[in-house]
């Protein structure tokens, strides 16, 4: 019983599961009369778990440890008033709604699918067009220096230059981009609330996920509930000659996506207690990105190539359209293998196109188009996700992502 009233959750920065009776305060540095006041210095715990040795102000475990850890508590060195809850693990700042239920989402992909890009891009998007579609509110929590590094990348973008490749993880820090999502909802009585939702972004290098023991050291995919799979179709065996011509990567691999696949589905099952009879019940979301560069490829009636809904809910309907017709070009591509591999192994998982960019870059230079950036449906992959789990409204309600996860689609994909 105490379990059940203490519970835990995962930390959306370190990904640990912590109880939440367990978590600590961060010191206000306003010290009551009569006591000298806190001062910032490096914290080991953050050192050992994010590689952050930025000074910072001490922290301290809750005196209210019975079943929850409260949300206001004392300094015990200068007896100064603290609000701002800490993991116990890494000592980063826990958004407000942090023990709610609240879902936690991440990203992975290959080396060179664009998933910085994709990510500095989402970011931007979920700040602006998207928030105001569901009509809801958005802001970073937390200190993470990546935050001041997706605002630089999209700077880059925005003047014509691609970030460069994400270095592999113990080379230099990378805190994952913590954003709140928040939104009014009705509860099951029919109550209007105000519900968060923390979403979590950690830009993964693609070799992290390269071998399965790489894979398992990933903390995030295991504490996820629900993942977005970046692809790059560069990387798919009938692209070989275009990805070449396109001077896309210093590399071809073409059993490069199913093998990252394969690796993130054997973590998946040993984190969840899957059986290899069994499928994965966590929902996968595989985007697709640079789609502009296939353009010459798809008609401009094709569903791929439709604008996203504007409307304040998931159109479940649209989504499954393009759905069929992005597994059709995978096929037509060669990557049967890739469609064979998530139906084989994931219950539940949808198909997105998305362009970060709008218009293909020049790759060899590493310049973006001159007319700027110009999104197209960077968002379906997440809201999909979060329409799978209630936080925002399903076209197709209430059976919203939970259409039989059969990849196939008319051998063209072009839209017959």
């Amino acid at each position: 019983m105490l379990a059940l009233l203490t519970g835990r959750a995962a930390c959306p920065y370190c990904y640990h599961r912590i109880a939440l009776n367990s978590i600590m305060f961060r010191c206000s540095g306003r010290s009551a009369p009569g006591k000298d006041p806190c001062l910032p210095e490096t914290d080991p715990e953050r050192v050992r778990q994010l590689d952050d040795a930025t000074p910072m102000l001490p922290c301290f475990s809750s005196p209210h440890r019975l079943f929850r850890s409260g949300q206001r508590a004392r300094c015990p060195e200068c007896a100064g008033p603290a609000g701002t809850r800490v993991c116990p693990a890494c000592r980063s700042v826990l958004p407000s709604a942090f023990g709610s239920g609240s879902p936690m989402f991440g990203m992975v992909g290959t080396r060179s699918a664009g998933k910085t890009v994709y990510l500095t891009v989402l970011v931007s998007e979920l700040q602006e067009p998207t928030r105001r579609r569901f009509g809801a509110a958005t802001y970073f929590v937390g200190e993470s220096p990546m935050i001041n590094d997706v605002r630089a990348w999209r700077q880059a973008m925005d003047e014509g230059r691609l970030p460069a490749l994400t270095q592999r993880a113990g080379t230099q820090a990378r805190t994952p981009v913590v954003i709140d999502w928040q939104q009014e909802r009705r509860n099951g009585i029919g109550v209007r609330r105000v519900a968060s939702t923390a979403l979590s972004f950690y830009d993964t290098a693609g070799e992290d996920l390269e071998t399965a023991r790489e894979t398992t050291d990933q903390q995030y995919l295991a504490a996820a509930d629900g993942l977005i799979v970046v692809l790059d179709p560069f990387q798919i065996a009938g692209n070989a000659t275009r990805a070449s011509a396109r001077g896309v990567a210093d590399r071809y691999d073409p059993d490069h996506p199913v093998q990252v696949l394969a690796n993130v589905t054997e973590m998946l099952r040993a984190a969840d207690g899957v059986r290899q009879d069994r499928k994965i019940t966590r929902p996968l979301a595989v985007a697709v990105t640079k789609i502009d560069a296939f353009y010459d490829q798809i008609p401009p009636d094709s569903p791929i190539r439709r604008p996203a809904p504007t409307t304040p809910h998931f159109d479940d309907g649209d989504s499954l359209d393009i759905h069929q017709h992005v597994a059709g070009l995978i096929d037509e591509w060669g990557g049967d293998d890739v469609l064979r591999h998530l139906e084989l192994n994931y219950r539940t998982f949808r198909l997105f196109a998305v362009s970060a960019l709008g218009a293909e870059p020049d790759y060899r230079s590493g310049r973006t188009d001159v007319r700027g950036v110009r999104p197209h449906r960077v968002s379906e992959p997440l809201l999909w996700l979060m329409a799978d789990r209630g936080i925002v409204a399903c076209g197709r309600a209430p059976a919203c992502g939970r259409a039989p996860a059969s990849g196939r689609a008319p051998a063209s994909g072009k839209g017959q």
